[in-house]
């Protein structure tokens, strides 16, 4: 069990990685039978069922450079619109700022392929009411067409969540983790 952390350990670090493409990046585990394991001079099994993960069997198809550290965009501040290069991480934060009340656009990200998925933190600043507009090609979670209304209360937090099926993001969101 404890190998198995730390690979996993390894793996959310990044450090376990190769050069796979995107639409692989799943890890992929094989397992092998352990020898037959006795307790006493009977030579009774004692879980024939068991197996054995080995770092060897452990084989990861994340690509390098795709992290799990949200990558931190730009764009909140309403100068610009918000952009999300995908091939720079699959999670990502942006902080509303600038003008009260004011709308936010994101772009929809680029550099994805069909079945990636990714995981927006949305955060407030400290003044808050600012709002937030989705590509048309988000089709969010319960009938929404890219229309969601985030948190708009000082530092508030929400995130939402999207995998893509080669054409739209099928969107899910969480609101207000403050």
């Amino acid at each position: 069990m404890q190998l198995l952390q730390d690979l996993l350990g390894l793996f959310k670090r990044g450090l376990y990685t190769n050069n796979a493409s995107l639409q692989d990046s799943i890890p992929i585990m094989k397992t092998r039978s352990l020898p037959k394991k006795t307790i006493n001079s009977n030579d009774k099994d004692i879980r024939p069922d068991i197996e054995l993960i080995t770092i060897e069997d452990f084989i990861s198809v994340i690509p390098s450079g795709i992290t799990s550290t949200p990558q931190i965009l730009t764009g909140g501040d309403g100068a610009t619109n918000i952009t999300w290069d995908y091939s720079n991480g699959y999670n990502a934060k942006v902080t509303l700022s600038g003008a009260p009340a004011a709308v936010r656009v994101l772009d929809e990200p680029t550099n994805v392929s069909s079945g990636d998925y990714g995981t927006l933190m949305v955060v407030q600043d400290v003044v808050g009411t600012k709002t937030l507009t989705l590509p048309a090609s988000f089709k969010v979670v319960n009938g929404g067409t890219g229309a969601i209304t985030i948190t708009a209360t000082p530092n508030a937090i929400d995130v939402i969540s999207w995998v893509y099926d080669g054409t739209n993001f099928l969107v899910s969101f969480g609101l207000n983790f403050t």
